[in-house]
């Protein structure tokens, strides 16, 4: 069977009486390349009425475009840093739909595997602990891969898979990565043992929500983020709000997903 092609347009609708789509966009981009809206008509094949109505609609929500005196040809016309903005959101929105598409292209034979494929890539999960990183380094041992990677708040920790994961998630260098990390895999303590090989993390104690026999205790990290870890109710009672801590977590106890 012949792989199937998916297609669809994007807007940017600030107002209801304000459309941002493709065609717009790439004006926007060309008058921000020459400097000119009658160049930029031009180049796009339009008449300089057509592209001047355009923006004029665009810049009534709010200024998009706007007059540049002087310069080499006396005057032009610019792109404000809010329509700098717009477009760059706009491509962002448009690599998002490309991927989500790609994803599904030519696996959509029938009404169920397209509902299947689309709550993969619409996938929720129970861990407690997303945590945004970025791939550091790449190690290829004898039976596994030991990943290293930066989270948003500069701190490093490793994760393990296997060589099966890292070649069909095609992972690389500097590609960002969710690690996902149940609750009850974060284990809390006063001190860290001085040999510590890595993945413990230092922060203080923010909040204990204590419910039967179970808590849930948040903690702050140092220099932004948080965690979160199950203890039991006793295991409480050893720690305090606003106590440090560190929390630790082992390598092979995380999921990672891009």
């Amino acid at each position: 069977m012949k792989s199937k092609q998916i297609n669809s347009k994007i807007w940017i609708s600030p107002s209801k009486d304000m459309k941002l789509g493709k065609g717009r966009v790439e004006l926007l981009e060309h008058i921000h390349a020459t400097g000119s809206i009658s160049q930029a008509a031009k180049i796009m094949k339009m008449s300089y009425k057509a592209a001047w109505d355009s923006i004029k609609a665009l810049n009534t929500h709010e200024l998009l475009v706007e007059k540049q005196t002087g310069g080499k040809h006396g005057g032009g016309s610019k792109l404000t840093p809010k329509g700098l903005e717009y477009i760059q959101v706009y491509k962002e929105l448009e690599a998002i739909q490309d991927y989500f598409f790609g994803s599904l292209g030519g696996r959509i034979d029938s009404l169920k595997n397209l509902k299947t494929l689309t709550s993969k890539l619409t996938l929720r999960t129970s861990a407690r602990n997303q945590l945004h990183t970025t791939i550091l380094k790449i190690d290829k041992q004898d039976h596994s891969i030991m990943l290293t990677l930066t989270m948003e708040n500069n701190q490093d920790i490793k994760v393990s898979i296997t060589p099966k994961s890292l070649e069909e998630m095609k992972l690389k260098e500097n590609m960002p990565l969710i690690v996902l990390l149940k609750a009850s895999s974060i284990t809390l303590h006063k001190t860290c043992p001085t040999d510590a090989p890595y993945n413990w993390l230092h922060g203080t104690v923010k909040s204990l929500d204590i419910g039967g026999d179970y808590a849930e205790a948040v903690i702050a990290l140092d220099n932004g983020g948080e965690m979160i870890a199950s203890l039991s109710a006793i295991e409480c009672d050893s720690i305090n709000i606003g106590v440090p801590i560190w929390a630790h977590f082992k390598s092979n106890s995380a999921i990672v997903a891009i």
